[in-house]
Order: C-alpha cells, then structure tokens, then sequence
C-alpha cells in the first residue's frame, strides 16, 4: 500500500518544495507577514489535489481489487476496504507534505 502512496503522491507537484523556497525568500527579504498567506495557499492546493486523488483512487479501487493485483477471491474484500482507507487518508499524506515544508 505504501507503493500506492507513492504514486499518488505525484499529485503533490512539487508544491512542498516550492513552499519552503517562497517562506525562505519571504523571510529572508525580512517579510515574514507573507508566511501564512504561502503555507496556506499551498495547504489548501494540496488539500484539493489529494481529495481529486483520493477521489480517483476510490473509483479505481474495484478494478484494482477484482482484476489488477491479481488477488486470491478471499482478500479481493480486505484489499477493496483498504484501497478505500488509503483514498481517504491521500489528502492527510499530501497535507503532512506541505506542513513539513513550512
């Protein structure tokens, strides 16, 4: 599962690292005032990518769970169930990047 993460974290788009460039420039230039309006922005960017990834990961999970990772007809049920957890918990995974940024 931790491989599925790492494909969706490819919605992330480079936005945490962009983050701590632009709150580095910021505070640097001594305009610390512009911080929050940066990690903001860049935590509700990130909100909304991982919510369309997670949306997207939901939709595909009964195909990856009944045809894709060819698994055996007793875990197709334990695979969906955390296929869905992990669609959920994408945007938390996505946020925790920006915050680390920040």
């Amino acid at each position: 599962m931790w491989l599925v993460f790492g494909y969706f974290t490819l919605f992330e788009l480079g936005l945490g690292r962009a983050s701590i460039r632009f709150v580095a420039k910021a505070l640097g230039e001594s305009r610390p005032d512009q911080v929050p309006g940066i990690v903001w922005t860049t935590l509700t960017l990130l909100a909304l990518l991982g919510t369309l990834g997670g949306a997207v990961l939901a939709a595909l999970t009964p195909l990856l769970s009944e045809r894709i990772l060819n698994l055996p007809a007793g875990l197709v049920a334990e695979a969906r169930s955390t296929l869905f957890v992990l669609s959920g918990a994408l945007p938390v995974v996505l946020i925790t990047v920006g915050l680390r940024g920040a």
